[in-house]
């Protein structure tokens, strides 16, 4: 009897069969993809076939080497993708700036190769990964980030900034987003004499975690190797640094050990205020604590500012939540070690004479670490007449200080003019170069004692000028200082309103005569 075949069971058979052909040959064909075009034949683009490996532009479930020191730009309209991006080999570069770069996976910058230097530019677009790692597992490799203009980083878990070997994140500008973020995850455990460096500078755009910020490496666990990890917040442009969880500083030990722990270890926070102040760390969730141990340094970027408070928030956070002392004692393979510099020590560049820290009640729920411009380092008032040319003498100078000032009118510019014994070698173009680099509106000039000219926007009708010369030279003081500032000049409408006024008034005065 011949067998009778159900049609339905066919059809099923049948797409199955696709169904799996569809699927199998797409883990298939996931590839290792090398960027071919050399640093000489100069930058090259992404989205062009011949660029790659057997001329194939990586897709997702890719794993993408650039490592042969060449350039890759991905520009506006391009959606890039892959599993993992290496970026290594000396001098290897991605410039984005624009389109898309969706990675599943790891973005993993100096982790291969052994000198590594590869660079990462982002001005614009969007990059999307799992984690990324900088300069892993090796003293020489090296990996840098810098992000600016209107770029989008968004790293769903970890960045571990110097895993072993060194990393540097630069922002200018742009959105960092991450899940957590270590400043130095990992020491290189060969010898104590070779350092992992992590650094963490963000002057304007915005920086925010979910989880974690740890600045310095913070396990208890044996070790050789050194380790010196920085956050360094630069004046008050950034628009936020929020932090989703805890802050939290690295084990501090200054010198190097014979067991346990036995490299140095070090965590810093340096921040420099600016005309606007200084952008502070915020911790979002009130339960959440910072222990902020290490050494805090503050300064002054360009040298001089004018401000309208002396008080500055470094970080905020939950009451009762900021400590600048850790009492626990660090586990070492069953005996413990105290760390060395357990408590955040405030040596401030060489200006120790200009701030001061302290954690401050700001509000019911909330508690901040400061820093305030110390009495002690108060160098006069000046109380400005308008049109008039206010002076004050400093005496045989200072390196670092500041000058309360009144009579200042919110939104007017304001001349300071500067008599500046400059250090042995120095002159004033080095000084003027110093300002403009850092955005200050500065000239020389030969007027009677002065010789530099700085023109600053006044926030308030007080207001402190503060200077700080030890980042350009030690030797060098302010020795005197002049303040001018015009009288308001009424706004045309409301010269032209006050004038018919009088005309009104003097109708009046003849109709009554």
């Amino acid at each position: 009897m011949p067998t009778r075949t159900n049609p339905r069971r066919i059809l099923a058979a049948t797409l199955l069969s696709l169904g799996l052909g569809l699927v199998i040959p797409a883990s298939l064909h996931a590839a290792t993809l090398d960027w071919t075009r050399t640093a000489e034949e100069g930058e090259g683009n992404w989205s062009t076939a011949e660029n790659w490996t057997n001329d194939t532009i990586p897709v997702t479930g890719d794993t993408i080497r650039i490592n042969n020191g060449g350039t890759v730009l991905i520009s506006a309209g391009t959606a890039a993708a892959g599993a993992n991006l290496k970026l290594f080999g000396t001098a290897s570069t991605l410039n984005v700036t624009g389109g898309t770069l969706s990675l599943t996976s790891a973005l993993e910058i100096s982790a291969e190769g052994n000198p590594a230097s590869g660079v990462l530019n982002q001005s614009g677009g969007i990059i999307t990964a799992s984690s990324m790692r900088f300069g892993v597992s090796g003293g020489s490799r090296v990996g840098t980030y810098n992000l600016s203009g209107d770029g989008t980083l968004m790293i769903t878990n970890t960045v571990n900034l110097g895993y072993q070997g060194h990393g540097y994140f630069t922002q200018t500008g742009g959105s960092a987003s991450f899940g957590l973020l270590n400043i130095v995850n990992a020491v290189h455990d060969a010898n104590t004499t070779s350092f992992t460096y992590g650094t963490y500078e963000i002057s304007a755009g915005s920086l925010s975690t979910t989880g974690d910020l740890r600045n310095g490496a913070w396990g208890t666990s044996t070790g050789r190797g050194n380790g010196a990890a920085t956050l360094r917040v630069v004046g008050s442009q950034a628009t936020a640094i929020n932090v989703g969880a805890n802050y939290v500083t690295g084990i501090q030990k200054a010198t190097a050990g014979a067991s346990g722990i036995m490299g140095r270890r070090s965590s810093t926070l340096d921040v420099s205020i600016d005309n606007g102040g200084l952008t502070k760390i915020n911790l979002t969730n009130d339960t959440a604590s910072a222990v902020v141990v290490g050494e805090l340094k503050a300064g002054i970027k360009g040298g001089v500012a004018l401000t309208q408070s002396d008080k500055f928030t470094v970080l905020e956070a939950g009451t009762g939540k900021i400590a600048t002392t850790r009492t626990d004692n660090v586990r070492t393979g069953g005996t413990t070690e105290t760390p060395v510099m357990s408590e955040l020590t405030s040596t401030l560049f060489s200006n120790s004479t200009l701030f001061d820290y302290a954690v401050e009640s700001i509000s019911d729920t909330r508690d901040a670490l400061q820093i305030s411009f110390k009495d002690a380092a108060g160098q006069g008032t000046l109380a400005l007449v308008p049109d008039t040319l206010g002076e004050l003498a400093l005496g045989s100078g200072a390196t670092a200080g500041f000058v309360t000032m009144s009579g200042l009118t919110a939104g007017n510019d304001v001349s300071i003019y500067l008599n500046v014994s400059l250090g042995t070698g120095k002159t004033s173009a080095d000084l003027m170069t110093y300002f403009t680099e850092n955005g200050i509106v500065a000239s020389a000039i030969d007027e009677g004692a002065y010789n530099i000219l700085v023109t600053m926007t006044a926030a308030a009708q007080s207001g402190y000028f503060a200077w700080d010369f030890s980042g350009f030279d030690i030797n060098t003081t302010l020795v005197a200082l002049g303040a001018y500032t015009t009288a308001v000049v009424p706004e045309p409408a409301s010269f032209v309103f006050v004038f018919g006024l009088l005309i009104f008034a003097a109708i009046l005065v003849r109709r009554r005569k």
